[in-house]
This record gives C-alpha cells, sequence and structure tokens, in this order.
C-alpha cells in the first residue's frame, strides 16, 4: 500500500525589507533645496532690483521733461503785454498793494527756497538770481501779462482818479494795469466801474476813456504804492509817456482770477522738489507750489544780443556784472539797455532717483552746458553716498519770442 503523499503548502514569499532615508541623505537633500532656494530667491530679487532701478530712471526721466516743458512754456512767453514797451517797463520798481498790505516790494524775505532773491522786484521778462535759491541753484524770475486782446499799452491822459486813457478797449472789471513811464517806479492798480457788456459781447467800452482805480471788488484798488504814488506819474511827455499795460483780469477779492498774470519765481528747495511761487499772490496766496520731483540743481544762462540785429550772440554767466541781479536791477539806463539785450535763456537741471543702490552707478561730477567754454560749464560734484543714485541731466534753450517780436518792430 502505498503512502499516500503529503499536501505541501505554498511557501509565503518573504518580501524584502524595507529601508528609510539615512540622516546623511536627509541633510544632502535638506542643502541641495536650500541653495536651489537662494539661487531662484536671488534672481528674483535681482530681476525686481533692476525692474525698481529701471522705473526710477524712467521717473527721473519724465520729470526732467516735464519739468523742461513748464520752464520753457513760462519763459517763452515771458513779456508778454510789456515788451514792447521795454523804455518805459523795463527795469522800474513795482509797487503793489493788495488788501491794503504792501505786497511789491517786499518788508520781508521771500518763503523758502526763494528767501534769498530779491525783495525790489523791478519789471523785466526773465532774471536769473544766481545761486540764490535754498539749496544753491539758480532762480529765474518770469513776467508775463495774461491779458489776450487787449495787451496793446494804453497812453494815459489823465492821472485822476479816474484814470483818463486815450482809450479803454479791452479792459474790464478787475483788470490789472501797470502804469509805468520809466526805469525807475511803477504802480500796480486795478480797474472797477466799467459798465459789463451785454451777455456774449466783449469788453469793448466804446466811448468810455475813464476808468476808477479807487474802489470796488478786487484786491489792488489803490493810489498809492510804498516808493510811488499816482500822482507822481507825468502824462504825455516826449521821450517816456507814462503808460498804462493791460495785464490780465486779477479776479474780485475771494474770488477765482480768470487771466492773471503769471509773475513767477522757480527754484529749487527741500525734498529735491522744484518749486513755483506767485509773486503777487493772486494763484497760490503767497506759498511756494510743489511742481517737478527729484530735481536736485537748476542752473541758466543768459543769451544776449550784442548788436542788436534781434540774433543771439553770445551766452553769459548770470552771475558776472553787468548781467547780475544786482546790476541788472539797479533802475539805471545801462540796466534797462542790458533787460533789452537778453534774447533767450538756456536752463540745465540735474535730477536723482529716490532710491540707493548697493554699487556705484553715477559719475564723480555731471557737467551742464557740456558743449560751451569752460567758463560757462555748470559742474555738480558728487559725494560718495550721491553716487549710490542713478542721476540725469536736462537742458532745454528758450527764445524770449515777445522781446525778439518787440524789437523787430
Amino acid at each position: 500500500m502505498k503512502p499516500v503523499p503529503q499536501l505541501q503548502l505554498p511557501q509565503r514569499r518573504r518580501r524584502p525589507r524595507t529601508r528609510g532615508f539615512s540622516i546623511v541623505e536627509l541633510m544632502v537633500a535638506v542643502a541641495l533645496s536650500l541653495i536651489l532656494t537662494l539661487a531662484v530667491t536671488s534672481v528674483l530679487m535681482r530681476n525686481e532690483g533692476s525692474s525698481r532701478n529701471t522705473l526710477a530712471v524712467n521717473d527721473i526721466n519724465q520729470s526732467g521733461a516735464y519739468g523742461a516743458y513748464l520752464l520753457d512754456n513760462a519763459v517763452r512767453s515771458a513779456g508778454s503785454g510789456f515788451a514792447s514797451r521795454a523804455n518805459e517797463t523795463y527795469g522800474c520798481r513795482i509797487n503793489a498793494t493788495r488788501g491794503g498790505t504792501a505786497v511789491l516790494p517786499r518788508s520781508s524775505d521771500w518763503p523758502a527756497p526763494f528767501a534769498g532773491y530779491t525783495r525790489n522786484v523791478r519789471v523785466a521778462p526773465v532774471i536769473i538770481g544766481k545761486s540764490q535759491s535754498a539749496d544753491g541753484s539758480d532762480v529765474i524770475a518770469v513776467m508775463r501779462g495774461n491779458a489776450g486782446i487787449g495787451e496793446t499799452p494804453l497812453e494815459v491822459i489823465g492821472l485822476g482818479p479816474p484814470l483818463g486813457l486815450r482809450n479803454v478797449i479791452g479792459l474790464e472789471n478787475n483788470t490789472l494795469l501797470l502804469l509805468a513811464d520809466g526805469p525807475t517806479e511803477c504802480l500796480l492798480l486795478q480797474t472797477t466801474g466799467l459798465t459789463p457788456p451785454a451777455a456774449g459781447q466783449p469788453w469793448l467800452n466804446a466811448g468810455v476813456d475813464t476808468v476808477d482805480i479807487t474802489g470796488g471788488t478786487g484786491n489792488f484798488h489803490t493810489t498809492t504804492g510804498t516808493h510811488r504814488n499816482l500822482a507822481g506819474f507825468g502824462t504825455g511827455a516826449p521821450i517816456n509817456p507814462t503808460v498804462a499795460i493791460n495785464l490780465g483780469n486779477a479776479g474780485a477779492a475771494g474770488g477765482t482770477p480768470t487771466s492773471a498774470p503769471q509773475f513767477s519765481l522757480y527754484g529749487v528747495g527741500a525734498n529735491r522738489t522744484l518749486f513755483a511761487l506767485d509773486m503777487l499772490g493772486i494763484a497760490d496766496g503767497g506759498v511756494p507750489q510743489p511742481i517737478v520731483e527729484g530735481v536736485v540743481e537748476m542752473r541758466a544762462l543768459y543769451g544776449v544780443d550784442n548788436d542788436a540785429d534781434g540774433a543771439l550772440d553770445a551766452w553769459v554767466d548770470p552771475g558776472v556784472a553787468p548781467f547780475d541781479t544786482a546790476s541788472l536791477l539797479d533802475g539805471s539806463a545801462a540796466a534797462q539797455a542790458n533787460l533789452s539785450r537778453i534774447v533767450a535763456l538756456r536752463i540745465g537741471l540735474v535730477l536723482r532717483t529716490a532710491r540707493a543702490e548697493r554699487e556705484v552707478v553715477a559719475p564723480a561730477s555731471l557737467v551742464l552746458f557740456a558743449d560751451l567754454p569752460a567758463a560757462l560749464r555748470q559742474t555738480r560734484t558728487l559725494s560718495t553716498a550721491e553716487r549710490n543714485f542713478r542721476h540725469r541731466t536736462a537742458e532745454v534753450t528758450v527764445p524770449l519770442r515777445n522781446v525778439l517780436l518787440a524789437a523787430a518792430l
């Protein structure tokens, strides 16, 4: 009898023994991950920094273009309304009273950054105050009327008051008149008492030859000044007759001016900012207004006509006599003649980004007007700290079109 074979159960397959990462392997993986993270972060930070620097440079490029545009616009129209009567107006000291208080000449310094500029303001299309702003940059003073069609000087035929004029065409209530008869003293007046025209009709004032200057709703009604009163003017003088220059409309007291003249100062002040100030206080109440950021320096030169042919012959430094501020504004006949020779301005701006970089990115110095002779170039030497900021320069040459037009007539 054969033995019954025993049933053999299949052998269970032995599973392989599982094994985890060793501490060394984990440390290597963590180290590689950190290195990769640092590399990616470094690239991202570098790209972000480059993007910020590009934006900062774009900002100052735009600021430079905008600042050049504003200054070009202001200077190009300088002398509007009075340049054609240079003999009567250029160099005369302005006597202006606003709300019963004398505003020109000033009894105190201008607000910052213009404290270094003269208090005795005299009529001129443009004046450059060499290094007279708070940070040592130049101050540019620009004067222009804003009367539009009524900019023809009016001959004075009677002092009154009321003020007698050859005609009053184009005048309206609250118009500012500059009364002048030569390079000594002039008086700022404001009109009233004119009958408004019918709706939609211009201010022609046909048949009227006088205008009241002693009352009404405006700010500048007066017949007296710090240095000269209405009674001190003459009429019908054969050489320099008294003329009334229509500067525009300053509006009623407390109201909005409709076409006020632009008697403005421009200069660099705190926080790398270019400021503007209305010397009459009409537009800004006598408070300097920031207009362009990022400006660290502004310089300007006069372009002069040496032979009275109406063409620019040379650039001159506004800090050298006879074209320094004191010489141009001394009220003399020589000063008046030199004011008439100024036919253009060349303006340069130095701008700086607001964000410092780790490495040096700026040269040791920047030069404005580099194409001119060495005596006229303006160099700004940068400190070690400043060289970590990016800088740009902007320059513009501006003809005084009203002065050139008056010379051609």
